[in-house]
């Protein structure tokens, strides 16, 4: 009978220590679930915070005049916009910190929209969690907003044109080539056949090819607004619209011109500061994005071409003819399989074609609610 009450005290005593263990296991789960309810809740009112307060931000911006990037680098409506969006997060979240003022800025989506974002934490004390080390949680969150300011005006622009068809699916891409086939082709851009590429600047301002080729457009250049999105059977009249009869003056429709010889020594020479560079050029919108026939009118000295897009590429190389030919192959453009100056001006292209080659590397105006129209202010995140 001894041996039998010193077992049951044996087993008593594991029991003991085991429920003791088990308590303290369901202790832990409890604090940690009560403090990581309270931090969830915490940053749901975080979020109503930040989403209020980029809004608000983004509203002193609204129906101010000027460009996205006269806006955004006003430090009148910028000290204006933090103020608004910090009294906005303190009504929603009296205890909650926002951005440091003296780098926070609003700034300029590829399209052209103004972006405020804005982020806001308050970290929760622990409770019962603080028993096991943990003594806070960390809770924060953050939005933006943005407000449509039509298309960043692009200075600097050189005027040689793609076609929307001719750009790629996926940014940054490899390097791709460009036909500026026999000077005299259009079905690259389902159009009319002729020399379509190559434009005036705004006002002709560079005048010459080569000043236009090395320092790109003096004049901004913008994408013609409220565009339809690709596909929409209205966006070719939509573009086509921008470009009256006679327009040579515009900043969103460019004309044609074919009077300076791109393969002349002074463009080359030009060209050849730019391999390597990062530029931005026009894009006319082909028949796909533009349903049946792409969006210009006319071609050669005739040609006025809307601007659908700007795209921005790295020049890896040229080839005008078999004697007037490089490229580089260092950085973007170092995986680049078109060498048509060739390694070290070795094994040369010895045609006559006529092509660039570009890494395309992002499109300003393919975003939506850019170019393609879209009113107030939204959340975008």
């Amino acid at each position: 009978m001894r041996i039998c009450r010193d077992a049951t005290r044996q087993e008593d005593g594991a029991v003991a220590i085991i429920v003791a263990v088990c308590l303290i296991v369901l202790l832990g789960i409890s604090a940690f679930v009560v403090d990581f309810g309270l931090a969830y809740t915490n940053r749901r009112q975080l979020q109503t915070a930040a989403d209020a307060a980029a809004l608000a931000g983004a509203l002193v911006y609204e129906g101010e005049p000027g460009s996205c990037i006269d806006l955004v680098t006003d430090p009148s409506l910028r000290g204006q916009a933090y103020a608004r969006a910090t009294t906005l997060m303190r009504e929603n979240h009296a205890e909650a910190t926002g951005p440091d003022p003296t780098s926070w800025t609003a700034t300029c989506t590829p399209a052209g929209r103004v972006s405020v974002p804005w982020s806001v934490d308050d970290p929760v004390e622990s409770g019962l969690s603080g028993v096991f080390g943990v003594t806070q949680v960390d809770t924060n969150a953050s939005a933006t907003a943005s407000i449509p300011k039509g298309p960043i005006n692009s200075t600097g622009l050189r005027p040689y044109a793609v076609c929307s068809s001719e750009l790629p699916a996926a940014l940054p891409s490899a390097a791709l080539r460009v036909n500026f086939e026999g000077h005299a082709k259009g079905n690259e851009c389902d159009g009319p056949a002729g020399n379509w590429r190559q434009m005036d600047c705004p006002n002709q301002e560079p005048k010459k090819l080569d000043d236009a080729t090395a320092f790109g457009c003096t004049r901004g250049v913008t994408i013609v607004p409220d565009q339809e999105s690709p596909g929409d059977l209205n966006l070719r009249d939509t573009l086509l619209a921008a470009c009256p009869p006679d327009d040579t003056d515009g900043d969103d429709c460019l004309s044609g011109n074919t009077g300076n010889d791109f393969t002349s020594n002074p463009v080359i020479t030009a060209w050849d500061g730019l391999l390597g560079q990062t530029i931005q050029v026009p894009v006319v919108c082909g028949a796909t994005a533009c349903p049946s026939e792409a969006a210009f009118i006319n071609v050669g000295t005739k040609a006025q071409l809307p601007v659908h897009r700007i795209v921005e590429v790295v020049v890896c190389g040229y080839h005008w003819q078999k004697n007037k030919a490089r490229s580089v192959g260092t950085g973007q453009c170092s995986a680049s399989t078109y060498r048509p100056g060739g390694a070290d001006d070795v094994d040369k292209d010895k045609t006559q074609d006529q092509y660039l080659v570009f890494v395309f590397k992002d499109v300003i105006g393919d975003e939506d609610g850019g170019a393609e129209g879209g009113d107030g202010v939204a959340l975008i995140e």
